[in-house]
This record gives structure tokens, C-alpha cells and sequence, in this order.
């Protein structure tokens, strides 16, 4: 009818206007002109993106659409075949825009030449901390669930519907309307961005990517996790730990039943679980950065409300540069225990606390410039 025309036209118009809107806010900040090509700003409905900074939206599972902030540089400036690809992942807040012009501020983005995304998982449609820290892969919060006396984890919800998979829909997608061929991308997380990345890591890099090769596409060139609460730590009953380490899904891996693939590859099987230390095995040859601020040792900062206590997680520290030092070290350990070589790196940056901006800097500098991992 013409009144639903003209509703999709009005809500076509908004998402413009309101990418406008950003992204003039976050010039102004800068002392720049503001990008007056519209094509950049349309979001979803645009068929290709222009170079510079914009939005786009990508439709993921179940019909749902999540809104990308990103920056492409010019086409002088890149090999479009080869570009380095960035997806900053935001904190707790669900504030993409914050991150995207923190990670823009410095300039190093534009001239390193990195083709930046930061997706925005908004609350309403990867609700509570289920939705985002967990990546929407389980029917309940892992935790909660585990302290209402639930054995195991909880159940699964289709790979298809979860945030890890979204991931790689948004990467498929900016490739496709910038012309980009890029293989591969990074994943950066801070805060509760890193408890996504490293779960992401697990979940998809270590379990499913490697049980349907062909229909879950796992294209991380490295996963760079800087500053998490709490972590998920590789441990398990048979493991080289001792008892007390050892803890239930999600503050370690006992509990989890994740299926294995069908032999004919038309799915997973009914019956047949991953073996714990097989999981454990591909988590610690992934390439995951474990980035820690020198300075975060209160666990109250930024605030009390966001600090994670719990037997499984205090095991390993009483401040985010204690755990995630003991979650480097615990995969260390796996890895000379299973006899393969640890993809992971650990990397301390001094005079940073918790802070998602400076971290952000530093690991672009860090991982496409010349490698300082200092603050200037």
C-alpha cells in the first residue's frame, strides 16, 4: 500500500540521517569536514560503500539487523586484494560509536591504512549478557545458570543464530560492497569485547570451524583480547591441573558437550561430543593475543557493578591483569602438556588501566605499524 511505502521510506531516511548524525559529531571532534557523500551513510540500503568513514547494515540470523560503523581507506592508499581488516568489538555499554571514534581519534587507522569495523550488538537484539559475552550461542547466561545448581552448560542455540557467526556475515558483507578481497581479518575485543573475542575463539574457532570447515567459515587471522573480566579457562578433570583449578563451564570446560560433525558433513551428530581435550588442543594453537593494561589491577574500575566474582573466576585472580595472566599461562601449560605449539602471545602494555581507548591505539599501532606497545 502507499502508507507502508511511505513508512519504509521514512525509516529508510532516519537510519540515514542518524549515521549523519554520528559520524558529524564525531568530525567536529576532530577539527574535520564532515563526509557529504551520502552513499557512505545509508546503512543497509546501500549498494556498495564509499571510502572514508559511514554505516551499513547487515541483516544476520532470523531477520535480525545490526548496524556497522566503519572507515575504508581511498583506493590509493590500499591494495584492495590484500588490505588489513579490524573489527573492534565494544564493552559492556553496547557503544559502538564510542569505540569507532576512539579507534579513529589518533589517526593511526587512516594512515595505516586499515579498513575498520565495529559492529554494534545492541541489546535488544543480543539481549543481557547471554547475547553478547556468551555470543548468543546458549539458551541461557552460563553462569547464572551454573549458580542455580544446573549441571552442565546450557543448551545450544542454532551456530546460525549466535554473535560469533554474525561476525563473519559482517565481514562477507563488507567485502562484498567495497570491493575488498581480503582473506582474513582481526578480531579486538576489550573488556567484555574480550570475553566475546575469546569465546569466539573457543566456540567457533576451536569447535565449530573445525566440524563443518565448508559452512563455518573461520577467517580470524588473529584474535587480540585485551583486558577481560573473567575468562573461560581451558581446563579440565583430565587436564594437567590440579583440583582446585578446575571448575564447570563457564569458568572452565567441564560440562560442555558440544556435538561433533556427521561423517558425510551434512551436520552435526546426535550423540557425539567433542572431546575436552581435543577442545582445548585447537583453542591453543589459535592465534589469540592476550593484551593486558600494566595498570588494571582494581577491579572496581571503571565501575563495582561490572566486576565479575565467583569461585571459578577468583580461582585465577582477584584483578583483570592477575586473570588474564593466569589464563596466558594455563595455555601455555596445555599446550607443552598436548605437545603442539601455543598460538598465543601475551603482551603487557605500561601505564594503561582499563581504558578501551588507549588499548585500542596501542594494539593498532602495535599489530599493522611499527609494533610500539607503549602509550605516546
Amino acid at each position: 500500500s502507499s502508507g507502508s511505502r511511505l513508512r519504509s521510506l521514512l525509516s529508510h531516511f532516519a537510519n540515514m540521517l542518524s549515521g549523519i548524525s554520528k559520524l558529524s559529531t564525531y568530525f567536529a571532534s576532530c577539527g574535520k569536514d564532515v563526509c557529504t557523500d551520502v552513499s557512505a551513510l545509508t546503512g543497509g540500503f546501500t549498494e556498495s560503500l564509499a571510502p572514508g568513514a559511514g554505516t551499513f547494515n547487515v541483516e544476520v540470523a532470523n531477520g535480525q539487523t545490526i548496524e556497522v560503523f566503519y572507515y575504508l581507506p581511498p583506493d590509493a592508499h590500499i591494495d584492495k586484494a590484500s588490505v588489513e581488516v579490524m573489527f573492534v568489538m565494544h564493552g559492556i555499554k553496547r557503544n559502538a560509536s564510542d569505540y569507532f571514534n576512539e579507534a579513529m581519534a589518533s589517526g593511526d587507522v587512516q594512515r595505516l591504512g586499515v579498513f575498520l569495523l565495529v559492529p554494534s550488538f545492541s541489546s535488544k537484539v543480543f539481549p543481557k549478557r547471554a547475547g553478547y559475552n556468551f555470543g548468543n550461542l546458549f539458551t541461557e547466561d552460563a553462569s547464572d545458570w551454573l549458580e542455580e545448581g544446573n549441571k552442565g552448560a546450557p543448551p545450544l542455540k542454532p551456530l546460525e543464530a549466535s554473535a560469533f557467526m554474525a561476525v563473519e556475515t559482517v565481514f562477507s558483507k563488507a567485502m562484498e560492497l567495497s570491493g575488498c578481497g581480503a582473506s582474513g581479518y582481526t578480531l579486538f575485543g576489550h573488556s567484555a569485547g574480550a570475553q566475546f573475542a575469546h569465546r569466539f575463539g573457543l566456540f567457533y574457532g576451536a569447535w565449530a570451524a573445525t566440524q563443518d570447515p565448508v559452512h563455518v567459515p573461520f577467517r580470524a587471522k588473529q584474535i587480540v583480547c585485551a583486558n577481560a573480566g573473567w575468562w573461560t579457562m581451558p581446563t579440565w578433570a583430565d587436564g594437567p591441573f590440579s583440583k582446585e583449578k578446575v571448575h564447570c563451564f563457564p569458568y572452565g570446560l567441564e560440562g560442555l558437550e558440544l556435538p561433533m560433525s556427521r561423517s558425510d558433513g551434512t551436520g552435526f551428530a546426535d550423540g557425539s561430543t567433542m572431546a575436552l581435550a581435543e577442545l582445548a588442543k585447537n583453542f591453543v594453537q589459535l592465534p589469540i593475543v592476550v593484551m593486558l593494561g600494566e595498570d588494571d589491577v582494581d577491579p572496581y574500575k571503571p565501575s563495582k557493578k561490572f566486576w565479575h566474582q565467583a569461585p571459578g573466576a577468583d580461582e585465577w585472580g582477584m584483578n583483570r591483569l592477575e586473570r588474564g595472566s593466569n589464563f596466558f599461562a594455563a595455555g601455555k601449560q596445555i599446550a607443552s602438556y598436548l605437545g603442539v605449539e601455543l598460538g598465543w602471545k601475551k603482551e603487557v602494555i605500561p601505564n594503561v588501566g582499563h581504558h578501551g581507548g588507549l588499548m585500542t591505539a596501542v594494539a593498532i599501532r602495535h599489530l599493522f605499524g611499527d609494533g610500539q606497545l607503549s602509550v605516546e
